[in-house]
Parts: C-alpha cells; structure tokens; sequence
C-alpha cells in the first residue's frame, strides 16, 4: 500500500503523548504521533522514506501537520496546551514552506502560539541543518509564534553548536539517555551539563521514562519536564 492510497483510503490516524511538569506534576503538552492502520508490514519509517523516494515527503509531510493540527484544536479540553508536531528539514527548505506556514497562521487561530515544531533528526537530512535557507525557515516559524525543538538531541544530528546557531526553545534529550539514567554516572553529567547551558532560558525535557528509578533521578537531576511510557503511552485523545 503506498502513501498515497493510505492517505486516500484514511488509513491512518494521530496519537498523543503526553509532556509531563515533574515538578508540578501537570501536563504542559502532547506530541503528536502518526500511525498507520491496520498494515503490519510497512513501518513509518519506510512509509516516509518511500514518499521521499516518490519526490512527494513535503506534501505528505505537510498534510499530515494540518490534519493532526485539526485533529487536536477539536479536542475542547486539550486545546489550551501546545500541540507538538515533527517536521523535516526538507519541509522547511521547501520553496512552498512560506506559504504552507500562512495557511497554518488563517486556519487554525486559536493555536497560535501553541504548537512546536521538533525537527525530524533523519541522518539522510543531516547537510540540511547548515543551510541558510532552512534557518530562514524556522525564524519565519518563530517571527509568527510557532515554538522550535530539536528532537533526540545527545543522538540525534543535532550537536551544540546546532543549541548556539538554531537558538531552539526547547531541547529533548534522547532517550538512550534515560535508560539505566538512575545508574549512569556519564549520563547524569550530560544532563547536568545540558541543563547548565540551557540556563532556564531554553527548556529541557528528558523522553523515554520507563521506570520509576530512572524518573527518580531525572527529579533528582532537576530535569523540569518528562515523557515517556511511565507517564502515558500515546494514545487517540478523544
């Protein structure tokens, strides 16, 4: 099944996954993730890297940022906090980016100010990041209020030199580096040592907390906010 007959025959669908205040113990947020229904044998993966393939990942790309974007502004009781989508790079270079944004900006107006971007961290857009186009691309994100947030950062392709150039507001450190996180002296000086460039003014959330030692030492550590299985799965909000 290609991209396009999914798309047309609706066979897909949006999850969200809760970001956790771990101080507060409150949501702030809900990253939005894409699912494929009912086909076992494509992985989202393949199914992107297919439509890039096909010359056609900033239409899928886009389609399904403003569909997950309607999807959530229905949602009553979850529209007041910030919607988080992933985004390509390429997306962003793409000579119709511009106006994609504006269509954004006219049809959802109650969410302005509440959604944040996190840059798809593909190894095949690595070169993508140093172009002066794509950080064009987000300041036009940011002078129109959307947030920017770099994804998997620690794995990702995403280094520090990336936090100084792309000034992110927010930084989510992978998940390798919550795993075992209670028990690894080097990962705890890594978010120390992220924590104390972020200086408050840019925010750090720690993903992938599965267990309750790992979540205890991301309290210890002063990691304001979270997310993860132990905290909620991605689900279809309803």
């Amino acid at each position: 099944m290609d991209e396009i007959t999914v798309l047309k025959d609706k066979n897909y669908y949006h999850v969200y996954q809760p970001i956790w205040n771990i101080k507060e113990w409150e949501i702030i947020g809900y990253e939005s993730l894409f699912r494929i229904a009912n086909d076992q044998e494509m992985s989202i993966e393949t199914f992107f890297e297919e439509a890039r393939e096909e010359n056609h990942l900033f239409e899928l790309d886009t389609f399904l940022i403003h569909n997950t974007i309607e999807n959530f502004q229905s949602l009553s009781l979850r529209r007041k906090r910030p919607l988080f989508v992933n985004i390509f790079p390429s997306t962003i270079l793409n000579k119709e980016f511009k106006m994609f944004v504006s269509t954004l900006i006219r049809n959802f107006p109650t969410m302005k100010g509440k959604i944040v971007f996190e840059i798809n961290e593909t190894i095949l857009e690595r070169a993508l990041w140093d172009m002066p186009l794509f950080k064009e691309g987000l300041s036009i994100l940011k002078a129109n209020q959307f947030q920017i947030a770099i994804d998997d950062f620690g794995k990702g392709v995403a280094n520090f030199q990336s936090i100084m150039e792309i000034t992110p507001d927010i930084i989510k450190i992978d998940r390798y580096f919550s795993n075992n996180l209670a028990f690894s002296p080097e990962k705890q000086k890594f978010i120390n040592h992220l924590l104390d460039i972020a200086d408050g003014k840019t925010k750090i959330i720690l993903e992938g907390i599965e267990e309750e030692t790992d979540l205890a030492m991301t309290k210890v550590l002063r990691v304001p906010f979270a997310q993860g299985f132990l905290l909620g799965k991605p689900e279809i909000l309803v």
